[in-house]
This record gives C-alpha cells, structure tokens and sequence, in this order.
C-alpha cells in the first residue's frame, strides 16, 4: 500500500495477508532470541549470582546498582509498548504540536532532581508509600497503597496487551496467545531473578528499544525523503508549534502539551513506586543523579523518534489514510502496518521492531511486577506479621510477583475493549496516578498539610479525576465527544471496497463548529486527556490545603512537628525565608529521622520487659521472639547452639553466653523502634536519660571540655565534649587523683615503710592487688584465685604463651584469625619461632569469608575440626578491637576441650565491656588491660586469668621473685615454692599507682546495682539508638560493620568521605572517637558515664558534617 494506486483486484484482507506474509522465519528468529535472553537474565541472578538471595537483594538489588542499567529502566519501565504505538497516533492524526512535550521533559528532570528524588532517597523507602506514613499517618499510606496496587494491575495488562494487537497484525499471531506468552516470560523472570534481572533486562531491552523505532525512522525517510515529508506535513496544516489556544478541550496546545506533559512524565517518573524504588537501589546521590541525567537524554531520545515515525507515517498514507481504509482495526496499529510495508522485504527487520514493541511491554511488565511485590510486602505482610524471617518474605515477594501477573492477564480482557490504547492509558494515569503524585508533592513541599488534610484532600482527588476520566471514556464510545483528527484523506484507496471516502477538514479548530452549544457536562469531559494527570496532581493539592486549614481551624489536627527529612530541602529554604516564624512552628526543630510509624503487633516476653525496666519504668517492653533460632540473621551455630542451650526468658543478663548478648541486643533495638514509633526521637531520648538508673554516675568522672577538645574554636566555654573513644582509653574517674594523692603522700611520709605497713583503714603496697583482684574476678567471671594484676598486655601474652604453648613434632599450630590487634599475632610468630617452628605454616589464620567483615565461629570450629591432631592453642580476641565482634567465647573454648586443645583469649576489649564467665566457659587462659572500659589510666596494668584446673599442679613458667610463696618471699630463696594460684604468675612487685586509679574504677562498677547486668541493660540501648539512628539518618553515607553481637563500640565505614577526615571534622565539634585502618572510625558510648543525648547529638553533629560534604 502506498500513496499511489492499488491494482484494481486489491483488496484488504488480500493486502494484509501479503503483509503478514513477509513475516518469517528470521523475524521469528529475532524475537524468540529476545524472549530467550530475558529469561536467561532471570535464571543468571536467580540461580548463578553470587550475592545472596534475601528480600532486600530481591526487590532492591541490595542497593548497589549503577547508574547505567537503572536510567535505561527508566526509560523503559514507563515509556512501554503504549508510547511506542501511541505517540506515532497522536503525530498522525493531530500534528507536529505534539512534539514539543519533549521540551517539558527539562522542568521535569530539574523537579525530580532537587525536589522529588532527594527526599525519596535519603528516607531509604522500600515501598514509595513510606512516606505518606512518616510525613501523615497510616490511613493515608493505605488508601494509596491499595489504590496504586489496583492501577499496576490494570496497568500492565494495557502495556502487555499492545505488543499483542503489533503481533496480530504483522503476523495473524493469535492475540491472547502472543499476551499469555508475554505474561509467562515476564513472571518468570521476575520472580526468579528479582529486581537486579528486572534491570539489567529492561536495560537490553531500552536499546532495542531505541534501535527498532530508530530503524523505522531512518528506513522512512530514506524511502519517502525529509523534504517531501515535510511539504505534505505543511500542506495538511500539520505543521504548528506554538498553539495558544486556551480552550480547555484542545487536545495539543502549547498549554495541554507543556504543562500537561510535564504532570504527565512527572507523575510516572516521580510518583510511581517502580521508579521511585530505582531511585532507591542505587548507593548514593552522586550516582541518583547520574541516572537521572542519563535518563533525561535517553527519554528526550525515545519519545522524539517516536513521535516523528507518525510524521512520517502520515507522508507515506497522505492519500489513503489506514483507519478509514478498513486496513486497520485500531488506530494503534498504524505504526505495526506501515514497518512491514517498508521493512517486509528486508528478511529479520522486522522482527527487530515486534521485539522492541515486545521489549517495552515486558520492562513495563516486569518493573510493575517487583513494584507490587515491594508494595504488598512492606505495606501489608509486615503490617500483619512482622516477625517473619528473611527467607520468608523473599519467597512471599516471589509469589506475589507470580500471583500478579496472573492477576494482571486476567484484566486483559477487559483492556481489549477499551479502544485506541494510548488515550486510555493516560486517562487512567491521570485518574490514578495524578493525585498520587499530588499527595507526594502536598507532603514533601507543604509543612502545613496535615493528615485529615491530606487523606481528605487525596480521596476527593481520586473521585474527581474518576469522574472526568470515565466520563470521558464513555461520551468518548458513545460519540459525544469532538473528533479533532486533522485532514485524513482516502482519494487514492482505489481498489479497496467499503473505504469511507472523505476528507477531514484541514483547518485544526474547525471540531468547535459543531460542539459550541454541547452542555456544561459535555464541555467539562471533553477536556484534553493530557490535563488528566495536572488535574489529579493539582486536585489533591488544592483539596489537601483546603481540608487541612479546615482541620487546623475546628482543632482536630494533632499531628506532631513536621520532620525535616520529609521536605524538600530547596522549600524548607524557601518557606523559611517567607515565613520564618511559622516555619519555626511546624517543624521539628533538629532534623532527627525517625523510623515508620506504625502499630505493628508485639508479642509479649518477661525477658523484654525485665531488661527495659532497668532503663525506663515508662517503657513498653519490646517484642520476644521465642523462636529465634529461626531468624535468617543467625549463623548456622548460632541456631544449633541457642537449641542446645534454649535461653530461659527468667535468667538474667548474667546468662552470659554471645549468642544471649545477642538476643537481647535484637530485643533491646525492637524496643527502641517502638518507643520511637510512639514518640519520636527527642522524647525518647529525654525519657531514657530520665530513668537511667545509671545517670548519676557520669558525675564520678571527669569529662573532657569542648574547648580544650577543639583548641577553643568552638568558643563554648566549659561545655562537655561527647566522649565515645572509651574503648581506647577510659575516662578518668574523679576518685582517681584522690587515692593517687594519697599514696603519693604515704609515699613523702612513710617511704619503703608503706611497703608492708599501714595505719588503720591503709593498705600495705605488697598486698595492693589483693585489694582489687576479688572485684576483677568477678568482672570477668572467675573464681579470685584464677586472676592476677600484673604487667601489661602484650608481656601478659608471652608470658601465658610460655606456659600453655608446648609445641610437638605433630602438635605444633596456633589457630587465630585474622584483623587481630597486631601484638597478638606478633607474640603468636615470635613464640612458634622460638620453638623452632615456621610462623608461616604453624599460624593457622581464619579470617571472614569473601564480602563479608565479621568472622564466623563455624569457620573457626570447621577448621579446628580437620586440623585438631595438629593444632596446639586456639587463640581469639573475646571482642574484635576493630570490628567489636564478641565471639562466642563459651562455644569456641567448649570446641576446643573437646578436641583437646589449649584455648586462650585476649580480653582487651572485652573486660569490664562485656558480661564474661571465664570459668563458667573453661577458657584455658586470658589476659586483659584496664586502660580501656576499667578506666585505669594510660599505661594502666594488665591481667590474667588461668583456669583452676590448671592451678592444681604447677604449670612451666616463666617466674619471678613475687611469684613466690607471700610467707617466704623475703627469705630471698630462688629455689622457693610459687605461690599458689594465677598470683604464682606474677615477675615483680605490682605498680602502686596503676592500682589505685584501677581501684576508683572498681568502685564505681561495684556499685552498679545489678553488676555488669545494669551496664550491659544500658549498653545495649546505647548501642542500638546509635545504629537505629544512623541507619536511619545516614543510611548510605555510613555504614555500620559491627553486628548485633557485641559490646560498647560500633564500628563505621564511610561512603563520602574518609574516617580520618570524619574523625578530625569531628573533634572540631567536640565529639572524640578514633580512628584505625583501615579506613574505619569506632565508636563507643560508655554506660558509666555516657547520656543518651551524647548519641543523638554525635549523629546530629555527624550527619550535619556529611550532608555539608
């Protein structure tokens, strides 16, 4: 068919079956191999990746992705089958107008680039609808939840249905078969492979995409000529770009095209949960808006080429339009039509094109499938039961990627009647999806919506632009709606029969001929479909505004300050500079963020409640999980060991065992959710520094000042710094310089007579440690004569090495792990070579497995296992120094005795930090300092733990003169007898003033109420305020690598800017923390004498720090 007679004979059904039959093998080849690559994308990240398979990497890609594969998804997800069959149409029918929407497309990027996107981001949403949730309440989240659900649905069988009507008409290819077809390939994929295989295949298929209308384009006007083109185009009165007509009704005028186009890609690229979770899967902003930009130049790319083919496709059918030429049966066709009347003589062309048609409606597809997993899995399943594991809710996602699509196909059936697909498709985003983005915009841009303002204000919304887009749905299929097709002619059909031979008038305004007296109705829904999404979008805002002033006036509004993280950071200038009082009234006044607030069900256990009451008497308790053992989160010995040993919710925190610690660190960080769902971040703090029961001991120790800190920069004059570095060196307690001063005055007075003399109430300096070893002992869990003070560290080490390290021909390896604190393993070398033995075949290093930054006991128990005949000493830290791991020391010493092997443990970071029970455990040996968490003071002196059952006989060692018997020692014998127990250990007589700034320390743990149960209550909530709170606040610029077990100290990683640099920006502001290689910054509050408020205040400090990066 051309523009040039047909023979006499032709007739249309004979010239399609020509058409068709052009359709061959090699274009059934292309398109085969397309649907073939999808699903093998989805079998590669479903079967093959190598990262692990868990909700997060399901619907979110583990937010790791780049800008590329997500910018191209972009542009494919929603510029489906329906634009690629639609834009031509509108070019065709209603001119070159049409073609300036691309110009609306750079207020839309800049919109998403400072407005929209910067908040969706940094709030971390998995379900977009999040949002309506943290900034209103959740009856607004639902009602946009369910609504969006049911557009997705009906969504995508209109995307999916498209490429169906291009297969039927270029191939007789069975309409519904070609969609089932279409519906499998897509559920496959996306619920095998998840989000990654979503994007990397709508990134193929953006390209061919891209190339099969790029192919069309060029083929066209290399046959038809672009001056040529262009005559016909102006002969017609096609060619117009500045229409200001300012009738409603106009379908494309500067003012529908501009402005309705601008809502139109705004509300699918700003307010559809598919785009707004791509936004989210990438690891940063810098990378956000790289995508951003690419995605800019790539849909300005698609939607041009697509609308200048039905420019192209009108030059070609000038004389004998398709539609009135009976070749057609839809309009959307058109295009499909005119490829294999150019491109049906070249064998696989077009085939090129049905899989680009193909690959637009399986992106759509595919992104509206993920979307609806994440949706239904954060709006509803973890609303209902939100102590499912991991596992659970990524097979649940799988299903409901499944049971959607099946769903969605049903609704095809209902899309085929819908007529031309394009119009209908905008009618239902401008009836759905326009006051969804209207109720996004009310939340991020105005502080003063509220929640009965913009539930009402988004319900009436949605019934307004339903009431004009079904209207004009229906007047449209009843005929009562103007036809504003321009001149379409079919002189030159000779040959075909029942062709209705007229001609359109050429003149573009000349439909308001016959509809000036129409009624008001009939006005009202002949307004351009492109205003449908700016009316949806406007409606909410103007109803919202409305119905929260109503609600502010009559006194029902009782929402809490609006938080800032919400607002779009350009408004929040903006209003403030406009209004800055009322600003300062609807805002909270520090940029907290605070989790989701839901109500999510708790169930109830004494163990939460027993440990919550210590800290907060007002506090509700969290929840008790009684099957742990089946959280994902653990590893495969944690769930065996927490079965052998069933924790027993009566116990208290002296149950001291790791896997313990970390439950009621979970318990202790879903409690803290709860309180802050209920009320918010500055109350909770103030409430927990209220009823800490340990609060009155940060006045026992001195706190370093902000302007000694910071060299007086800050200018604040005797103001505290934030002190989160006690896991280098502890802080001074005030009774300290009083015990040192009065030893130093014994010593000015009595001199060596202090030695072994001392008024009443005085302590002899020879038996000083004595004093302190019983409150040692009990800290670290051991009997008093299982504990010496003597040395320090790294001497303690190589002296308990020289006992228990016995090295034999077939015995002779240390199993250790890696990262540990560097003298230990340069003791480890040095005593395997002065043994005799290889360093480098006898240390036995364990380190975590690849992409991961914590060690598995597992790992180390496996190891032991295969290497128990060779292996001497097993050695650990109890607590990582750099990570702040506590091991689970009680399994790892039990696996030792039991395959019959020393097991020893540096307790650096572990005593006075953690809960301990060395003997409890049958730990072999340990060593410790006390500059740390016992806050001796630098240099402070060490100790050493040795199981009793060692102590019975003695033990090769290296000895010293006051390891000796006490009763014989000044006899000045070196044949005479050790003393019994660890004091045997002991070289030399113990530093006096080491021990008494110990022994101020000792005071103040001894009078804790419950022991290191009241520290380890407080510590927990410490800790997981400050992981809750940058997780939250910071949730890509930190991360967090220290893990649920542990003690004091988080340790952090940053994405924007080196730890070092943080750590100096940092003590600028009088907060002091410390820096280790590599690249790491830790952190650790203290429960003796950190608040609370010093955690809120450090993230503060720091996400200011960052975000001003």
């Amino acid at each position: 068919m051309s523009s040039s007679p047909l023979p006499e004979t032709t007739t249309a059904s004979t010239l399609l079956e020509v058409l068709k039959g052009k359709f061959g093998w090699p274009e059934y080849a292309v398109f085969g191999v397309v649907l073939i690559i999808s699903a093998g994308i989805g079998v590669f990240f479903g079967f093959f990746s190598k990262r692990e398979q868990n909700n997060e990497e399901f619907l979110m890609g583990g937010r790791r992705m780049s800008a590329w594969p997500v910018a191209l998804s972009l542009v494919c997800s929603f510029v489906s089958a329906i634009t690629m069959l639609g834009n031509p149409v509108e070019t065709y029918l209603y001119g070159t107008q049409y073609l300036i929407i691309i110009i609306a497309f750079i207020p839309m990027s800049f919109a998403l680039y400072y407005i929209y996107v910067p908040v969706y981001f940094r709030l971390n949403l998995t379900s977009a609808y999040e949002l309506l949730e943290i900034r209103f309440n959740f009856p607004v989240r639902l009602v946009v939840s369910i609504i969006n659900c049911l557009y997705l649905i009906f969504y995508m069988s209109l995307v999916v249905y498209g490429p169906s009507l291009a297969l039927n008409q270029v191939t007789g290819f069975d309409t519904i078969l070609s969609v089932g077809i279409i519906f499998v390939i897509c559920i496959f994929y996306s619920s095998i492979g998840g989000f990654r295989a979503v994007l990397w295949t709508d990134a193929l298929q953006a390209i061919i995409m891209i190339v099969s209308i790029a192919i069309v384009d060029i083929k066209g006007i290399a046959d038809l000529g672009f001056s040529n083109i262009w005559s016909k185009l102006e002969d017609s009165g096609r060619v117009e770009f500045f229409r200001f007509d300012p009738d409603h009704r106009t379908r494309h005028s500067v003012w529908s095209v501009l402005f309705g186009g601008y809502f139109l890609y705004l509300t699918l690229f700003g307010g559809t949960q598919a785009n707004i979770q791509r936004y989210a899967s990438m690891p940063d902003m810098k990378t956000v808006k790289k995508a951003l930009i690419i995605n800019y130049v790539a849909l300005t790319i698609t939607i041009f080429l697509c609308t200048v083919s039905g420019l192209i496709i009108y030059a070609k059918y000038v004389d004998c339009d398709p539609i009135r030429a009976n070749l057609v049966e839809a309009s959307d066709q058109i295009l499909p039509l005119f490829v294999m009347d150019i491109l049906g003589d070249y064998p696989g062309l077009p085939g090129i094109f049905v899989a680009g048609i193909t690959c637009a409606s399986l992106s759509s597809v595919s992104s509206g499938l993920n979307a609806l997993a994440a949706i239904i899995t954060e709006d509803y399943i973890k609303r209902i039961k939100p102590d499912c594991s991991t596992k659970t809710l990524f097979n649940m996602s799988r299903a409901i990627c499944v049971i959607s699509g099946v769903l969605s196909f049903g609704f095809v059936f209902i899309a085929r009647g819908m007529g031309d697909i394009f119009p209908a498709a905008i009618s239902l985003i401008g009836m759905l999806l326009g006051p969804t983005l209207g109720i996004f915009t009310l939340a991020m841009v105005f502080p003063w919506a509220n929640s009965w303002g913009a539930l009402a204000g988004v319900l009436a919304s949605y019934i307004f632009a339903t009431v004009i887009g079904l209207g004009s749905a229906v007047e449209q299929a009843a005929g009562n709606l103007p036809d504003q097709a321009m001149s379409l002619s079919t002189a030159n059909c000779v040959g075909l029969p029942n062709v209705k031979n007229s001609t359109n008038p050429a003149r573009w305004d000349s439909w308001k001929d016959g509809f000036e007296d129409s009624s008001g109705y009939i006005q009202f829904v002949s307004t351009s479909y492109l205003f449908f999404p700016l009316i949806g979008a406007l409606g909410t805002l103007i109803f919202g505004l409305f119905f929260s002033a109503v609600a502010q006036l009559i006194g029902i509004n009782s929402d809490p300050p609006v938080r800032r993280d919400c607002i779009s950071d350009c408004f929040i200038w903006f209003w403030t500079k406009l209004f800055p009082n009322e600003m300062a009234r609807l805002m909270q006044p520090e940029d907290y963020k605070e989790p989701v607030k839901t109500s999510r069900p708790t169930t109830n256990g004494s163990l939460s409640e027993k440990k919550l009451s210590t800290i907060s008497a007002t506090s509700p308790p969290p929840p008790y999980n009684p099957n742990l053992e089946d959280r994902d989160e653990l590893s495969a010995v944690e769930k065996l060991t927490i079965k052998k040993r069933k924790y027993d919710a009566s116990q208290s925190f002296n149950t001291v065992r790791a896997e313990t610690n970390y439950i009621i660190q979970l318990e202790m960080n879903n409690g803290l959710k709860t309180r802050l769902d209920s009320v918010g971040v500055e109350e909770l703090v103030r409430q927990l520094d209220e009823n800490d029961p340990l609060k009155k001991l940060r006045g026992e120790f001195h706190i370093p000042k902000v302007e000694v800190v910071t060299a007086g920069k800050e200018g604040k004059d005797g103001g505290e710094a934030i002190y989160l570095c006690g896991n280098s060196l502890g802080l001074q307690p005030k009774e300290a310089i009083v015990l040192l001063e009065k030893e130093l005055k014994r010593w000015s007075e009595e001199g060596v007579e202090a030695q072994l003399c001392g008024e009443e109430g005085q302590v002899p300096w020879a038996a000083w440690d004595e004093v302190c070893i019983a409150d040692m002992a009990n800290l670290v869990g051991a009997e008093v004569d299982e504990v010496v003070l003597m040395n320090s560290l790294t001497v303690n080490i190589q002296l308990m090495l020289a006992t228990f390290y016995n090295p034999t021909p077939n015995k002779n390896k240390i199993l250790t792990h890696s990262s540990a604190f560097p003298s230990d393993t340069m003791a480890l070398r040095s005593h395997i070579r002065l043994r005799g033995y290889d360093p480098d075949e006898c240390l036995i290093i364990i380190g975590p497995r690849p992409g991961e930054e914590l060690l598995r006991e597992e790992d180390l128990i496996s190891t032991l296992e295969k290497n128990a005949d060779s292996i001497a000493v097993v050695w650990v830290e109890g607590v990582h120094y750099l990570t702040g791991q506590f091991l689970d020391v009680a399994l790892l010493a039990e696996e030792a005795r039991n395959h019959g092997v020393i097991f020893g443990v540096d307790l650096a970071h572990a005593a006075g930090n953690v809960q301990l029970d060395l003997h409890g455990w049958n730990v072999d040996f340990a060593v410790w300092c006390s500059y740390k968490y016992l806050n001796s003071g630098p240099g402070g002196i060490g100790g050493c733990f040795i199981h009793q059952r060692h102590l019975t006989t003695p033990l090769p060692r290296l000895s010293g003169w006051w390891g000796s018997q006490k009763s014989t020692r000044f006899r000045m014998d070196p044949t005479q007898p050790w003393e019994g127990g660890a004091m045997g250990y002991q070289l030399s007589n113990p530093p006096i003033l080491c021990l008494a700034t110990l022994r101020a320390s000792l005071n103040i743990y001894a009078r804790l109420d419950k022991g290191m149960t009241s520290f380890r209550a407080k510590s927990a909530l410490l800790t997981g305020l400050l992981e809750l709170l940058l997780r939250q606040r910071l949730p890509r610029a930190v991360k967090v690598i220290t893990g649920q077990r542990r003690g004091c100290q988080l340790t952090l990683e940053f994405t924007t800017a080196p730890a070092k640099k943080v750590l100096e920006d940092l003590k600028g502001h009088g907060v002091i923390c410390d820096f280790r290689e590599p690249d790491r910054l830790r952190v650790a509050p203290n429960p003796l004498y950190n608040s609370f408020s010093d955690v809120a205040r450090f993230v503060d400090i720091l996400a200011n720090l960052l975000n001003k990066d």
